[in-house]
């Protein structure tokens, strides 16, 4: 049975959105094996109704066999796009679940907190108790660029030095220059380690002592 047949008895029993989605995991954990045609669309519905339990035994049901790791991967990019492109239209309601989406899934701390910061730059909107949150969190991320490829730990890098201009920029906008700068400071130490041109622009930019704008709370 599928996601959406199950959505369809679900609504005709006139019971809540996703109530059978503990029996409907349980149920294909104990009889089949992992079918991602099916199990796809399953997880993608879990996150809309942010049954994060569902979406965590599904993922561990999935990775009992390996093949199914980098599908699980870029499945969760495209969750975390799905909800950045949210963000990034000034849609900031969905960002405590995003924020609760990151608390269980730390392997995506990194790309999920730029999305995050960028977003809030570009509508001026203060994240500062996310970021106080996330705070002891953030510097070891430029620590764990371990991967089993060149590209992977690049890739890393290159999120990670994108997120310190992205914080110093957001500091430097309200005026606190100190942290602001220390970012900018961190931010083209990494970028000259790893020869990342357009992030060593983007920081002499940021140099400029900018306006201080109005933040709204997110």
């Amino acid at each position: 049975m599928s996601v959406n047949q199950l959505d369809r008895i679900t609504g005709l029993m006139g019971l809540p959105e996703g109530h059978f989605y503990d029996q409907y995991i349980e149920d294909n954990m104990a009889t089949t094996q992992p079918n991602w045609r099916r199990l796809r669309p399953f997880i993608f519905r879990c996150a809309e109704l942010n049954k994060l339990d569902c979406i965590q035994q599904a993922i561990s049901w999935l990775l009992d066999n390996l093949v199914y790791c980098p599908i699980l991967f870029d499945a969760a990019e495209e969750l975390l796009q799905a909800e950045v492109t949210k963000l990034f239209s000034g849609d900031f309601s969905v960002l405590h679940k995003y924020v609760e989406y990151i608390e269980t899934n730390k392997e995506d701390l990194l790309l999920s907190l730029l999305n995050i910061v960028e977003a809030a730059n570009s509508f001026n909107v203060n994240i500062d108790g996310i970021l106080l949150r996330f705070d002891s969190e953030i510097k070891p991320l430029g620590d764990q660029m371990e991967g089993t490829r060149v590209y992977d730990k690049r890739l890393k890098a290159q999120r990670y030095t994108r997120l310190l201009n992205e914080l110093s920029n957001y500091y430097l906008q309200k005026g606190e220059f100190e942290v602001g700068y220390l970012y900018l400071l961190e931010s083209l130490t990494k970028s000259a380690t790893i020869i990342i041109d357009n992030n060593i622009v983007e920081s002499v930019r940021l140099l400029k002592i900018p306006k201080n704008k109005t933040f709204v709370e997110g």
